[in-house]
């Protein structure tokens, strides 16, 4: 089973891309985030193997949430 964590700015792609990962039965978990600052007190305790990360997320940067992961 895959773990996925979503974090984007846009709840249009987050909606979209939850509803096409729900769809494929290797995919157990989505979390999603609108943000990385929203994200980050549950990063610790994530068993997340795959996340999408916005390298562009408001005032964020997800190339360095990446990095913070």
């Amino acid at each position: 089973m895959i773990n996925v964590a979503i974090i984007d700015d846009h709840a249009l792609f987050r909606t979209g891309l939850m509803g096409i990962l729900k769809k494929d039965s290797r995919i157990r978990t989505i979390t999603e985030y609108s943000s990385f600052k929203a994200a980050q007190p549950h990063v610790a305790s994530w068993d997340v193997d795959l996340a999408f990360l916005d390298i562009s997320l408001g005032k964020e940067s997800g190339l360095e949430a990446a990095r913070s992961i």
